[in-house]
């Protein structure tokens, strides 16, 4: 069924009982097909889906993983907006929903907005309020791994010769580098020119030699995957965490978290401990690098918010002066960033090697 005879279906059937459809995209992104299915679901009102796809080709519906290219979304059979745009969004609204209602104005529940990855040409401009998010495979060819390391400083290269396990190894060389080399590409210079400097506690800035310059940056990686921040003067922080359910225990977040969140933890279905559990790992992670003191901050001095699909949301002193986002680099990865100041920009880009 085409996407035509799908919306014509769409409208001109009346069960009594909404319809599921199966979304069908291949691996190269070049067809799209909707097959209806009789299930039984629940409205959910609004949804905005683009697909995009890890680096074996599985499909990926805002920033959640399916186990296969066929993957099922919720449409209600009385659909007043369909829409597939040229970069894959599909758009649905639901005619039971109030046309102005909290979930159109943001206020309500809100699912995760769906990223597309763009591989830019060249490195793009900054303006004022924007933040550049960079994601990108640690596992690199033995050649593209060479080049990284060639532009390595010695500390560096002294940091990466003390790992025990060659895989770690490999991921650190490869995160670093790839940070110079995107450092590099934003400054015009050698990556291997580019120079660092650390802050009380740890947090790395750009040298002195670029006291011209308001670049400021954030790196973190997991099992394999990097995600940079990068933006024109703004402090920030970033986090990545691949979801690992056996890590995710109630006797970790005790240590680590506030009141408020264990107990939102606590009221999360079993199936989505694990993921509320990274959400909050990453948003906290992420606050504690923007605000560049460490563990000087008490983890329980501020607490946000991690139940998916919900709004992001920071509860600190400052928390006025800091915008928080949550994002899904990968399938089974988690991400937040968090930037000095409110109405951001950001923009997600992929690096290839």
């Amino acid at each position: 069924m085409s996407l035509r005879q799908w919306k014509t279906f769409s409208q001109k059937c009346a069960p009594r009982r909404p319809y599921a459809a199966v979304l069908k995209v291949d691996v190269t992104g070049h067809s799209t097909e909707l097959l209806p299915s009789r299930e039984d679901y629940a409205c959910k009102g609004f949804w905005s889906i683009e697909p995009s796809y890890c680096s074996v080709g599985r499909l990926v519906l805002g920033g959640l993983p399916c186990s296969a290219i066929n993957t099922r979304f919720i449409a209600h059979h009385r659909i007043s907006c369909y829409q597939l745009s040229r970069r894959g969004r599909i758009s649905l609204r639901c005619m039971e929903c109030p046309p102005k209602s909290r979930l159109d104005q943001g206020q309500g529940p809100v699912m995760n907005p769906a990223i597309e990855w763009e591989v830019p040409s060249s490195i793009l401009s900054f303006a004022a309020s924007d933040i550049h998010i960079w994601r990108a495979s640690l596992d690199l060819s033995a050649p593209a791994l060479a080049r990284l390391e060639a532009t390595l400083g010695h500390d560096e290269k002294s940091r990466a010769a003390r790992f025990v396990h060659a895989r770690d190894r490999d991921h650190f060389i490869a995160a670093r580098g790839i940070l110079r080399e995107l450092l590099g590409a934003y400054l015009k210079q050698p990556a291997d020119q580019v120079q660092f400097q650390y802050g009380k506690h740890g947090k790395p800035r750009l040298a002195v030699d670029y006291s011209e310059t308001l670049l400021t940056f954030n790196l973190s990686h997991s099992h394999g995957l990097a995600a940079c921040a990068i933006s024109n003067g703004l402090e920030l922080g970033i986090d990545v965490e691949l979801i690992r359910p056996e890590f995710a225990g109630q006797d970790i977040a005790a240590r680590y978290f506030s009141e408020d969140e264990m107990a939102e933890l606590r009221a999360l279905p079993i199936e989505l401990r694990a993921d509320g559990f990274f959400r909050c790992w990453t948003r906290k992670e992420a606050y504690v690098k923007a605000r560049g003191e460490g563990l000087s901050i008490p983890l329980d001095s501020f607490s946000v918010s991690l139940t998916p699909g919900q709004p992001d949301v920071l509860r600190s002193a400052d928390s006025k002066s800091w915008t928080l986002r949550t994002f899904a680099p990968e399938p089974k990865y988690i991400g937040a960033v968090v930037g000095h100041g409110q109405n951001l920009r950001f923009s997600y880009l992929a690096w290839r090697e």
